[in-house]
């Protein structure tokens, strides 16, 4: 398993950032940026929330999983640090794809109402199409 350090670099140089401009993102100096990259400091718990969206990941990537899908706490170095944020940010997660699926089933039923409304202007043509064909039989 890669130290959050060795992952951070591998992130950081993946979307050509430096760390100055990461440092600014998550609110707090170069400097401690670098000791985080070099594993001389951990990252809060505010931090890592901020580090994972800033490089499209999850917190539970970058801290690290076990082969079951539990996220590894056991060699993180911050007292600070809690299961509590990897439960947030599974909550968070978890919110967008049900965001995103109330949307999708939102689109859905305005494309439903579109078809019946398509249906039955299609059987109103079809109705008067009827009535037009009966009076030109009636009338020859």
């Amino acid at each position: 398993m890669l130290k959050i350090g060795k992952k951070l670099i591998q992130l950081r140089e993946k979307h050509g950032f430096s760390q100055e401009k990461i440092a600014d993102a998550i609110g707090i100096s170069q400097s401690n940026y670098s000791r985080i990259e070099s594993d001389k400091l951990s990252p809060t718990a505010e931090a890592l929330p901020k580090l994972a969206e800033l490089y499209g990941t999850t917190v539970q990537d970058l801290i690290g999983s076990s082969t079951q899908g539990y996220t590894n706490l056991s060699n993180y170095k911050d007292n600070a640090f809690s299961a509590y944020v990897v439960y947030q940010e599974s909550q968070k997660q978890y919110e967008r794809i049900i965001e995103s699926q109330k949307e999708t089933i939102a689109a859905q039923g305005k494309t439903i109402m579109a078809d019946k409304d398509s249906i039955e202007a299609l059987k109103a043509l079809v109705a008067s199409l009827q009535a037009q064909l009966a009076e030109l039989k009636n009338k020859s």
